[in-house]
């Protein structure tokens, strides 16, 4: 962004400009709300059992860089 920008921004503004950009690029309006129960939970499952894993956060690092040696 600082690049397209030209200059730097601080996270609300950020928070501001990326869903205008949303609704402009795809034609929609956002509206805010609440999850739905089956929403948090999913939402929960993810974090304790992806995000929070050490493969997802280190391991997965290292494959990514693997399969960029192997293209060059």
């Amino acid at each position: 962004m600082e690049e397209i920008l030209k200059r730097k921004i601080n996270f609300s503004e950020l928070s501001e400009i990326l869903p205008r950009g949303f609704e402009e690029e795809f034609g929609v309006k956002l509206t805010e709300g609440k999850l739905t129960e089956q929403e948090e939970k999913i939402s929960k499952d993810l974090l304790e059992n992806k995000y929070l894993t050490y493969e997802w956060n280190y391991e997965r690092k290292n494959n990514q860089i693997d399969s960029q040696k192997i293209k060059e």
